[in-house]
């Protein structure tokens, strides 16, 4: 599986593509984390942040923070994990990423856990539930704004089809009036 990623890499330095040159390098960090090289990973995703941080990608930013933070917690190096979990959480607030925003504070909470802070740990673990919450809430909008549409479609729909019959059914009733008239003519 490293093996894309390092294909992509090469693709995307060879073409100067930085976003590809990210995703490729935060492909392989995520690769060398399940295999237990942190360090390795460690090393890829802190090239991917300056990457994201030369172009301005501040989503990127706080993707990579929270990965980061992951690997941290990984090493059970907490102090370090709320350090970047706190910069994803800040980023994703000012972008308004709810997505990002339950991700850092669920890290938050497992590390503030991990040294007995418990205030904080609650804390987090609230928000957690908060942005899980919203999330939730917006899939839902989302499932019926397109049940809605599906809805509004089918009545469309519909309509069509009645007026196709109406026109079928006239022009059928033409035709019998023609050969009606046709048959008496003879």
């Amino acid at each position: 599986k490293s093996g894309d990623f390092q294909k992509a890499l090469a693709i995307s330095e060879q073409s100067d593509d930085l976003m590809g040159i990210s995703a490729a390098r935060t492909g392989i960090a995520n690769v060398y984390a399940k295999k237990g090289d942190f360090d390795y990973a460690l090393e890829q995703l802190k090239r991917c942040q300056l990457i994201n941080e030369q172009i301005g990608y501040t989503l990127g930013i706080s993707n990579i923070l929270i990965d980061i933070g992951d690997i941290y917690m990984e090493q059970k190096r907490f102090e370090k994990a709320i350090l970047s979990f706190q910069e994803g959480f800040k980023l994703a607030k000012e972008l308004g990423d709810i997505g990002n925003q339950e991700s850092s504070s669920d890290g938050l909470f497992k590390a503030y856990r991990a040294i007995d802070n418990h205030k904080y740990a609650l804390i987090y673990l609230e928000k957690k539930l908060y942005f899980n919450d919203s999330l939730k809430s917006e899939e839902t909008a989302i499932r019926l704004q397109q049940l809605e549409f599906k809805r509004q479609v089918q009545a469309d729909s519909l309509i069509q089809i009645e007026k196709e019959l109406k026109i079928e059914m006239l022009h059928q009733a033409e035709v019998r009036t023609k050969d009606r008239n046709r048959n008496l003519a003879i």
